[in-house]
Formats: C-alpha cells, structure tokens, sequence
C-alpha cells in the first residue's frame, strides 16, 4: 500500500533546498518568514536594544506602492456589512 507515513519520505522533503531546486518564489517566502518572525519578536519584547536591532532588518532600497487604492466606491451595503 502507499507511504503516506513513511519516515523516508518526510526526511527526503525536509532537506529538499528551494534555491538549488530553483524556486526562487519559495525561497523568497522562506526568507521573509524568517524576517518577519524576527521582526515579530523584537515588536513584541520592544526594549533599547531591540531598537537597535530593528535597524539591521531595514534597508534604503525597500520601497512599496499603496496597499489601498486612494479612491473607491462603495459596491455593497446592506447596514452592517460595507464593501468598497
């Protein structure tokens, strides 16, 4: 029958690398995880020295376009729930 709980292949899926595989979406994925679990930690303990440690996370080069678009119309409202 199948190997759906074979050891074998869990170890085999745990030690496959996303960058040598070529796939660089995942890899990307896996290093934002690790900065915003780092982030994540330093934003819920804030101190002086977390401070500091937020800057090595931050870079000049990083940009982003709005999130929401600065107008929008309202397609649904039925009192309680509004959708724009």
């Amino acid at each position: 029958m199948g190997n759906a709980g074979s050891g074998n292949n869990d170890t085999r899926l745990m030690s496959m690398n996303a960058l040598e595989d070529g796939w660089n979406t995942e890899c990307f994925n896996e290093q934002a995880r690790a900065q915003l679990k780092t982030l994540g930690k330093l934003v819920t303990h804030f101190d002086e020295a977390a401070a500091q440690q937020v800057e090595t996370l931050l870079v000049d080069e990083c940009w982003c376009s709005d999130l929401r678009p600065g107008i929008s119309r309202k397609v649904y409202d039925d009192g309680s729930i509004h959708v724009l």
